[in-house]
């Protein structure tokens, strides 16, 4: 019986690689408005174990392509504390907050591939 390939865990610098990679065979890759992976392989560069590696990755590279990693936005810190907090998805230890019901609740995001952390200040909804 043939088994399954087994692929790494998605890291920021693994999904970097694997789209330049794929830029670089000239496929290529945007977000749908319902932020799913489209990719166009015309010349059928990809083989069929490509293919699979994108499908399995096709949530993260989703994620990447549609979030600019933070390094590159202006007004970025240098570097985040190593001692603290890091997101479980994609290990980084930067963070955002964003203003939430018209500025009322504040929600913490990781700032590289946008997984919610919380709410440091929640005044939501009252039951």
């Amino acid at each position: 019986m043939k088994q399954a390939p087994t692929y790494p865990p998605a890291t920021p610098e693994g999904m970097a690689l694997l789209t330049q990679l794929l830029e670089a065979r000239g496929v290529e890759l945007r977000v749908s408005a319902g932020g799913e992976l489209l990719f166009r392989d015309g010349d059928n560069r990809l083989s069929p174990a490509d293919r699979a590696a994108v499908h399995h990755y096709r949530h993260d590279l989703a994620d990447w392509l549609a979030r600019p990693p933070v390094a590159d936005a202006p007004g970025s810190p240098a570097e985040p504390d190593p001692s603290g907090p890091r997101c479980d998805r994609c290990g980084s230890a930067e963070f955002v907050e964003v203003l939430i019901h018209d500025g009322a609740s504040v929600r913490r995001d990781c700032g590289l591939c946008g997984r919610t952390w919380g709410f440091p200040v929640w005044h939501g909804a009252a039951d």
